[in-house]
């Protein structure tokens, strides 16, 4: 190969590789499915629906709990929120806004928002989160969840 036709390929590799990776852009029918799981999520956690917020977790799902002190596996997050729920200690009155909402591939979705809720001590409390989802059968279930800001 001569010169000027390597040096061609070297700058066309080069441009590719700067270039900046852009998300899957999702079907409006994923992002609204994706918003409605969040809704539901705050909707069972203002009802203290302990039972109903673990069936929006994957069953190999990664929870960065508060109540659970760590990052736990869903049936260790069930434990601490049954004795939390047991002991009075959930919080009401739930608010979640969206910071981001992104699709890395069809089947998984990035979301980031702030969670404000009434503190079961007293006072408001808001904290950041970012959860990863995936699209299992059609459902859209939290895999992986992250304090951003607690």
């Amino acid at each position: 190969m001569d010169s000027k036709r390597w040096a061609a390929v070297v700058l066309t590799a080069l441009a590719f590789w700067t270039l900046p990776v852009s998300a899957f852009s999702a079907s409006p029918e994923d992002e609204a499915a994706v918003k409605l799981a969040l809704q539901t999520y705050v909707d069972l956690d203002k009802k203290g629906d302990v039972d109903g917020l673990l069936t929006c977790y994957a069953d190999d799902a990664k929870i960065d709990s508060i109540v659970a002190r760590g990052k736990v596996t869903k049936g260790a997050y069930a434990a601490a929120m049954k004795q939390a729920q047991a002991q009075g200690h959930l919080s009401r009155n739930h608010e979640a806004k969206i910071r981001s909402l992104t699709f890395p591939n069809p089947n998984q979705a990035v979301l980031e928002f702030d969670y404000d809720m009434d503190s079961s001590r007293g006072g408001r409390r808001s904290t950041t989160l970012r959860w990863a989802m995936a699209n299992r059968e059609g459902r859209w279930l939290i895999v992986d969840t992250e304090y951003l800001k607690k």
